[in-house]
Formats: C-alpha cells, structure tokens, sequence
C-alpha cells in the first residue's frame, strides 16, 4: 500500500528537531510491513519553503541577537548566521527514513482535473469553502489516481479539501482512505494487517443493516484503527471476533465502537456495536444480522498462516 502525505501533517521546525517523531514512527511501521510512503512533488515543494522560511527568520534572530549584545558592549566573535542556522536538506532528511520513499510528479491528466474542480468547484471542493487553491486538488487527484492504480492508498491531510464528506464517494470508489495525522495513519496500519483485514471482512457485509438501524455511516464507510482483535477458530474459518475500531461515517464524522461477530453455519454473522460514540456523542447500542460468506484462502497463502499464528496465540 502507498501512504500519500500531504503538506499540512509535515510542518514543523526541522532544522532545530529534525523529523516529526510521529512520521519516524509512521516509517518504521511501513518499513516493517512493506508499504510505501509518498511524497508528492506538490508536498516536498510546500515543506521546502516552509524551512527555508524557518531559516530564514532563525538567522534574523541570531543576527538580532548579536547586535543586541554588541550595543551593550558585550564583545561578541565573528559567525555567520548561517553557519548557526544551516539550511535544511528536506530530501535527504526523508530518506533517511526506515520506509521506501517515492516522489511523485502529478502528470498532466492530474493537472487538467486539478483545474477543471478549482474552477467549477467540483468534488471534493466543499460548496461553502472560499479557497480554490489547485496544490490541494493537484493532491487529491495524484493520489485517487495511485488508489485506482494500486487497488488502495492512505492519504494523510488535514486539509478542508481532503477530508470533507463531498469526497467520500469518489474516494471510496478507488479505495481511497483518509486519515488527518500521522499518528492516525499509524492506527490505520493495523487495518491492513491480516487480523485487521479479517475483521474487516467480517464486519463489512453488515453496513448495510448498521445504516437501516440508524448508525450515521453515509454511503462510504471506512474503517480507520481496529484494536485488541481476538478470534476463536470455527468450522470454516474464525466463528467468532471481537476488538475496538474506528469508523469514517457521515461528512467524515468518526464512529468509535467495540464490535463482536458471531458467525453461524448458516452463513448469517450477527454484529453487536457497544459503547458507540459518533462525532463523541454517545449513541444505542446495536445488534444486526446480514448474510455472511466465509472467505477460504488457500493454504499457501501468507495470510493464512499469518492469521493462523495469531489464532494460536490467542
């Protein structure tokens, strides 16, 4: 999987503190479970200038403070200001990040649809929102583009453009998540685990019947961060599963909950939502029934035993 990083979750002053210490992390977790982290030109183009603005303003203070020592007849030795505040290499900083590191170029067709939304304001473009900066739009098309190419991605923003509802659809129609920290994508890596693709598995013919029981998933549920998943081994499969997760429902509001599946030889799963917060506010619980069909894999599969070693521990 591809991990999209905006602008907006990387500022931060890194001549003094180095790399964000949720993105070390974040790149430690892709190293170790094999995904990619994306840079988008637009991205390492915006980070740039913002530490050479960091720079430049940390040289003006030292060069303030020199003259504010030397008017009080405090003998300060020749520097320059540079050589205290050196300029910061963006790039090489990233690579020395654990994860394989990739920068895209938007392509021309990326471009064109990143102008035809700007100017129309189209999807995701919020209706009310008065900005129409092409960057964030170039970004959303770069990274529904690799979605599609890829079959999924992760895309890191906090951006208006990025993470509001009117995108949801569009976004889930390439398997496009979002999340809007690092520390967020990091949650979300556990989804793509094969316990937390289990779950997901199992829990995703049942959304239908969540949104009839009045849970607000929007058309586009997405789940974000599964904890504490815990399986016992059925006929056909895992029988039973259980854990926290975290869910994007309507206009990106977050849906938190801890959810039990209970699969029958019937091939019918009842699902039960506890301790349910939507947006923070607590909500009913829920109970449904959907029609389930056990996924069998092959007994090659990576996954499988992957998923077997963890039914053992447990």
């Amino acid at each position: 999987m591809r991990v999209i990083l905006n602008s907006d979750v990387l500022y931060g002053d890194f001549s003094s503190n180095g790399l964000p210490v949720a993105l070390i992390r974040l790149g430690e977790a892709c190293a170790e479970q094999g995904h990619v982290l994306v840079i988008p030109t637009t991205t390492l183009m915006e980070i740039e200038r913002h530490q050479r603005e960091i720079v430049a303003g940390q040289r003006k203070l030292v060069e303030s403070a020199r003259q504010t020592l030397a008017d009080q007849g405090i003998t300060v030795p020749e520097f320059k200001a540079s050589d205290v505040v050196p300029d910061v290499d963006v790039g090489a900083l990233l690579t020395d990040l654990a994860a394989e590191i990739q920068v895209e170029s938007p392509s021309l067709e990326d471009f064109e649809d990143a102008h035809t939304r700007a100017c129309l304001h189209e999807s995701p473009h919020p209706p009310d929102i008065k900005s129409d900066e092409m960057r964030d739009l170039v970004i959303w098309a770069v990274s529904l583009r690799l979605s599609a190419q890829d079959g999924h991605a992760l895309l890191v923003s906090k951006d208006t453009v990025h993470t509001h509802g009117r995108g949801d659809t569009e976004a889930a129609s390439v398997n496009l998540a979002r999340v809007e920290s690092l520390d967020a994508a990091l949650e979300y890596l556990d989804v793509k685990t094969p316990a937390g693709e289990q779950l997901e598995t199992m829990i995703s013919p049942s959304w239908t019947r969540l949104r009839e029981a009045g849970l607000a998933l929007g058309e586009a549920p997405m789940l974000l961060s599964v904890k504490g998943v815990e399986f016992v081994q059925g006929w056909a499969g895992p029988a039973v599963a259980s854990g926290s997760i975290k869910i994007r429902g309507q206009d990106g509001k977050l849906i938190t909950a801890d959810v039990e599946v209970d699969v029958t030889a019937e091939s019918l799963a009842r699902l039960s939502l506890s301790s349910i917060r939507v947006g923070g506010d607590a909500v009913t619980d829920i109970s449904v029934q959907a029609d389930y069909e056990p996924t069998t894999i092959g007994d090659d599969s990576e996954r499988l035993r992957a998923l077997r070693a963890l039914l053992e521990e447990n």
